[in-house]
């Protein structure tokens, strides 16, 4: 269709979906993790060239976006092959799914003017002080070498008072983008030839006619880079914390003159401070308009924080204005309680968003095998599929397993799954009439006092704890909240006396998470791979490759759910070649931190990670101390051998069918020994000098 822009959308999945075009405001004050990367989902044409004789027939491309007074609008480098002119068209929409063209809205200079070769590749901003628009672009004047950069200024976007050059430099510059601040200072990042190369550059004005050179930002890469001979065509963002985000296309010199789009970020925007990110689009393959280049990109944000990625495609004939959508995965906080003492009951949050469609939640025995391949709930089949809560009937009862593990993901209207959320669980057990050793399986989502549990517990007669001091304190069930009272702490032991059998359900937060999407790194094999040693000053982790990974990163933290989190901050990042990564970490006192690690392809883009893995270390003084296991170990062990290897341990007691019993680091291993496990609750015994236990495991 040449005489109307229609908006065609790739079938992702097996549906297509309405796109909503807004413009380059930050109204949410979210900010992506742009380490991470962004997933990229083409959605095809947008700005299609006109028919023979009009003039794009030849090239229609390198648009600007705003949105102004109800309208979609439209700027882009227009070519007529007859007469080979360029120009500068404009298109608007009132829905942002079908433009219409406007036509022609700046044209070459008269002859003998600076713009009399060409006009093109135009950048337009609104400025909120003087209502007008503001136009910067690329020029030429004929027989004279050198692009300049020029500007103009109108009151409606369609009729234009040119005011000349503004910014000149040696050889070419060109490709111009232009942000103006709340303080009507302006910024711009261009691009400059050199009759060899193409860079990135930066300038500043105080009033957009009157330009510093600020210097280069993002110099050519090294032989055999994507970019090794130009980086150019900048567009920034700036994001709502100060990060600048700058997409840019890239030359090899290769002989098929293919060109893609790379991302950087820097925190000011000015010289020396870019990091290259890596890959953003690729030019597609045979017969897509962007078979040869993805070029010329412009990037915009909508207010619900979904990114557009405009880009000029090039087949080898035709250039055509394209779209991406950048599919920005949502955090998902999940956490699982008991309702009507039957069911597990899950809740999530995530940001509102037009393009969530449902949600799906899987379930796994175990911590660490959940299959992403099959889904247990699709609330696609709900009355309401936006709903952020699910009932797991039955899953709390005392017959239903043990251990049952949850994660939520959403799935988006243009097909793509999003991220697993945090892992989140069930643990329910059975208690027999008489004493029993404790301690809680999972970390609670929030912390109760020892007297909530004792009311919740059904047939329970008292709760009792060593303190501090080594003292026991015992609180009963008929004795009021606060009195002999304590937060019940996850990783102490306890003892709990009842007088008939019971159960009840605990809900928490596993020791292992993961991050799971689809693609790079979504081997289960790979997944559970990741263990870790640790020798009391120095920690390894150890992990097997995955196919397609170029380095790996590693994440850290002190909490399970902490290396879950989408902002989470690398302590590493390693070559593919690298397998395992180690730190001295001396200390005292009782820490937890754990690992995880996620594959990154040669883009720099996030892949799928290991589960995590934990590591509790406890300093013991000469004494006694009742613990809890934090994690479900990695190599399970049982008392004997736990006392075998820490030798300043003289025994450790746990109580068996309503009894306590005690096994001495001297007895043999068939003498009271039994297998440490979580929710069971120890009583450790140190002598003569102080131990650091280490527990590995998930």
């Amino acid at each position: 269709m040449r005489g109307t822009i229609l908006l065609t959308v790739l079938l992702v999945l097996s549906f297509s979906i309405p796109v909503h075009i807004t413009a380059d405001t930050n109204e949410d004050d979210s900010t992506t993790n742009w380490g991470e990367g962004i997933r990229w989902i083409k959605m095809g044409l947008i700005v299609d060239v006109g028919n023979p004789g009009d003039p794009d027939d030849k090239c229609a491309s390198a648009g600007h976006v705003i949105f102004d007074q109800g309208l979609y609008k439209i700027w882009y480098s227009a070519y007529n092959q007859p007469t080979a002119t360029w120009s500068i068209m404009h298109a608007t929409s009132p829905d942002g799914m079908t433009f219409t063209k406007q036509g022609v809205v700046l044209q070459v200079g008269a002859p003998g003017e600076m713009d009399d070769d060409f006009v093109r590749d135009s950048m337009v901003l609104r400025n909120d002080d003087t209502g007008l628009y503001e136009m910067f672009y690329t020029g030429q004047k004929k027989g004279l070498y050198g692009w300049r950069i020029f500007r103009a200024l109108s009151t409606d976007g369609i009729s234009w008072q040119k005011l000349g050059v503004v910014f000149s430099g040696v050889g070419a510059v060109g490709h111009p983008h232009v942000i103006r601040d709340s303080s009507g200072f302006y910024r711009m990042w261009f691009s400059q030839y050199d009759t060899v190369n193409w860079r990135i550059r930066y300038a500043t004005s105080n009033d957009g006619q009157i330009w510093i050179d600020e210097g280069l930002v993002l110099d050519i890469g090294s032989p055999g880079d994507p970019d090794s001979l130009h980086v150019y065509m900048p567009s920034v963002l700036i994001e709502p914390d100060g990060t600048h985000v700058m997409f840019y296309s890239t030359s090899n010199g290769n002989p098929f003159n293919i060109v893609d789009i790379y991302y950087a970020t820097s925190p000011t925007g000015m010289a020396g401070s870019w990091m290259r990110i890596g890959l953003a689009i690729e030019h597609g393959g045979p017969g897509d308009y962007d078979e040869v280049q993805a070029i010329r990109p412009i990037i915009t944000r909508r207010p619900n924080g979904l990114y557009e990625l405009w880009y000029s495609s090039y087949d080898g004939v035709y250039r055509r204005l394209m779209l991406a959508l950048g599919a920005v995965d949502v955090a998902i906080k999940l956490v699982t309680s008991v309702e009507n003492d039957s069911d597990v009951l899950l809740n999530w949050t995530s940001p509102d968003s037009p393009f969530i469609d449902y949600y799906l939640v899987y379930r796994a025995p175990d911590q660490r095998s959940f299959d992403f391949s099959m889904w247990l709930h699709n609330t696609s089949d709900d009355p309401d599929p936006l709903k952020r809560s699910w009932h797991d009937m039955g899953a709390a009862l005392e017959n239903s397993p043990t251990e049952l593990y949850y994660i939520v993901r959403v799935v988006y209207s243009y097909g793509v799954i999003g991220v697993t959320s945090n892992t989140a669980g069930k643990w329910t057990m059975s208690f027999d009439e008489g004493m029993t050793s404790f301690s809680l399986p999972l970390e609670p989502f929030e912390v109760h006092n020892v007297s909530w549990y004792a009311e919740q517990i059904t047939h329970l007669d008292y709760i009792s704890w060593m303190s501090s001091d080594d003292n026991w304190i015992v609180h009963r069930k008929t004795m009021d909240e606060g009195v002999n009272d304590s937060l019940m702490l996850f990783g102490q032991g306890y003892e709990l006396s009842f007088t008939s059998s019971s159960s009840f359900t605990f809900c928490g937060l596993p020791g292992s998470m993961v991050r799971f999407k689809e693609g790079l790194g979504d081997d289960m094999d790979w997944a559970t791979s990741l263990r870790a040693t640790d020798d009391g000053t120095w920690v390894d982790v150890h992990w097997n490759q995955t196919p397609g990974a170029s380095e790996y990163v590693i994440l850290q933290s002190h909490k399970s759910i902490g290396v879950n989190e989408l902002n989470s901050i690398p302590v590493a990042i390693v070559p593919n070649s690298q397998t395992s990564w180690g730190f001295a970490d001396p200390f005292y006192g009782r820490i937890s931190r754990y690992f995880m690690v996620i594959a990154v392809n040669s883009s720099g883009a996030w892949g799928s990670s290991t589960y995590s893995v934990g590591i509790e270390r406890i300093d013991i003084s000469p004494g006694i101390i009742s613990l809890g296991p934090h994690l479900d170990s990695q190599n399970k062990k049982d008392i004997h051998r736990f006392c075998r290897e820490y030798p300043s341990v003289v025994g450790v007691a746990y109580t068996s069918s309503g009894l306590w019993k005690f096994h001495s680091s001297v007895m043999p291993p068939s003498a009271y020994n039994t297998w440490i496990e979580q929710g069971r609750g120890y009583q450790v015994s140190v002598e003569f000098s102080s131990v650091t236990i280490i527990e590995i495991g998930y």
